[in-house]
Parts: C-alpha cells; structure tokens; sequence
C-alpha cells in the first residue's frame, strides 16, 4: 500500500512538472484553433389563400485563430492572434406550379488581427485553467450579395440585383474567454475555450438593379452601423517552446 502511494504522489509530482515547467517565464506558446463551424440546411413553406410557395436555403461558415504568446512571467503570457473567418449560403424559392420565383447568393471572408493576454491559474495536475481577454480589427477581405427574380408564370427572368461594397467594412471587437489545457506532454496541450465577443463596425454599400431589358437602376449609398454579441467557443493544438532546451 506504502508503493502505491508513493506512486500516486510521483506521478502526480510529474504531471505537475510537465505542466508548470512550461508555463514559466521567457518560454513562448503556438496555438491553433477552429471555431464558429456552422452547417446550415432550411426548408420553408408559406401559404395563403391565394399564394404558396417553397423555399430553400443553405449556408456555411468557420473561423480559424493561428496565435503566438511570450511568457513575460510565470503563468502570464502576451501575445496576438491572426485570425481568418468564411461564410457563404445561397437561397431558392418556387411556387405552387413549381417554377422558380427567386434565387440569391452571398459570400464573405475577413481576417482579423487581435493582440491579447492570458493568466494560467494554479493547479496540481496537467489541467490548467486560464483566463484570457484580448480585442482588435476585423478587415474585410471580400464581400458578395447578389440574386435574381423570375416570372412566375412562364420562369422568364424579370431582373437582378447586386450589392457593392465601395469601403473595406473594418470592424472593432473585444473579447474575453476562459480556456482549458490538456497537458499531452511537456511541450504539448489540447486546449479548448468558450468566451464573450462583441464587434461594433460601420459598413457602407450601394445597390443595382437591372430589369429583364437591361435597364440598370443604381441607388444611393448607404451607410449603417453593425453591433454584434455572441457566446464563441473554440478548440485547438497548443505548442509550447522551452527556452531551457533551445
């Protein structure tokens, strides 16, 4: 019973070690994650005494975070993400005759860059809990919006539309997050997190429409704020760098 206890207490003197050593001043993390995966899959019906029609509508998006961090003392790191975001969807309506009333597509991809910090709070084995807030600039990399309508007798195309985005859409966010590493080995962790995210950004577009005579009506510009909250969570691989072995 006395070895067993002894071994007990080695082995978690050990996970202790691995997990502790690395968090240790002048030493440097890499971590990937993914998150905000989304798959999406809608049919509708709408009904009235006089009108039915069906439509579909499906959508993708994801989000990956690349992000670097210095041990500026033990259990402190500062450090910045980079990170990447795409979406896009597309949506089709018919009528009761089954001929396609409308259809539309869109699509987006952002990068960001976001500096932050994070705090490792005490712990005895190689679970470790931190706590993290960061905030930064979203850049619009690429922005599309465009559909079409049709007749819904003969299916001929009655016009389309486009959105343009004359300015770059720049978003300012801020986040805060609690994370937990899974200690693999002395140099590597599962990690995984879920946290608060708020961007606050002002976007600017202008909207053509060109009728089935190729008569093309542009409007005025306009111009509105975007706030947006969420729950984000992710999970990723985190690499730490020993500075005693290099």
């Amino acid at each position: 019973m006395k070895t067993v206890k002894i071994s007990l207490v080695f082995i978690f003197g050990l996970l202790f070690n691995l997990s502790s050593a690395q968090l240790s001043k002048g030493n440097w993390l890499f971590e990937g994650n993914i998150g905000n995966i989304s798959f999406g899959n809608t049919d509708s019906k709408n009904v009235s005494e006089t009108f039915e029609s069906e439509s579909t509508s499906k959508n993708f998006s994801f989000d990956i975070y690349p992000r670097a961090g210095y041990f500026v003392t033990n259990n402190f790191v500062v450090g910045s993400t980079l990170g990447f975001g795409f979406s896009s969807g597309n949506s089709e309506s018919t009528n009761l005759a089954n001929i396609k009333t409308s259809e539309s597509d869109y699509s987006s991809s952002y990068i960001s860059i976001s500096p932050f910090v994070r705090y490792y709070f005490p712990g005895k084995d190689k679970l470790r809990f931190y706590g993290q807030i960061g905030s930064g600039l979203d850049f619009t990399l690429s922005n599309k919006s465009e559909g079409k309508s049709y007749n819904g007798t003969t299916g001929d195309l009655n016009s389309s539309y486009s959105y343009d985005y004359p300015k770059k859409y720049n978003t300012f966010f801020a986040n805060g997050l609690i994370g937990l590493h899974y200690f693999l080995s002395n140099t590597a962790a599962i990690n995984t997190n879920i946290g608060y995210y708020y961007s606050k950004g002002k976007q600017s577009s202008t909207y053509k429409s060109t009728d089935n005579l190729g008569n093309t009506t542009v409007y005025p510009q306009t111009d509105y704020t975007v706030d947006n909250s969420r729950i984000q969570w992710q999970v990723g691989f985190t690499i730490f760098i020993d500075k005693q072995k290099n």
